[in-house]
């Protein structure tokens, strides 16, 4: 019996050393899962650090199409000053060609009135002659 007892006690070691292989392996396993959890929170962390950035840089992206719209706005303003002002070129051109036309109109009837001048000129001539010639041989 005592032998047996031995036999027993010797499995009993060998049994309680599987145990604590067993459990050495379990602490090594439970050592590699809270690494694999450590590098999944970093590779989280590195997530939200690259998603945060996105929406900063979504962010700049609004600003830039804030200021396109605000710089298409003023492009609009200068272009509408700019027909505002060409309307306002053809208008006076417009004028300018209306006062011409009356300058036109106006030295034709200089001219009219001066050919009129020239032509009362010669009677006043043509009558102070024959009033000469009957004051001289009346």
């Amino acid at each position: 019996l005592r032998g047996w007892g031995m036999v027993l006690s010797g499995w009993s070691i060998v049994l309680r050393g599987w145990g604590m292989v067993l459990s050495g392996w379990s602490i090594v396993l439970r050592g590699w899962g809270m690494v694999f959890s450590g590098w999944s929170i970093v590779l989280r962390g590195w997530a939200m650090v690259l998603s945060g950035w996105s929406i900063v840089l979504r962010g700049w992206g609004m600003v830039l199409s804030g200021w396109s719209i605000v710089l298409r706005g003023w492009g609009m303003v200068f272009s509408g000053w700019s027909i505002v002002l060409r309307g306002w070129a053809m208008v006076l051109s417009g004028w300018s060609i209306v006062l011409r036309g009356w300058g036109i109109v106006l030295s034709g009837w200089g001219i009219a009135f001066s050919g009129w001048g020239i032509v009362l000129n010669g009677w006043g001539i043509l009558l102070r002659n024959i009033g000469w010639m009957f004051l001289h041989n009346g």
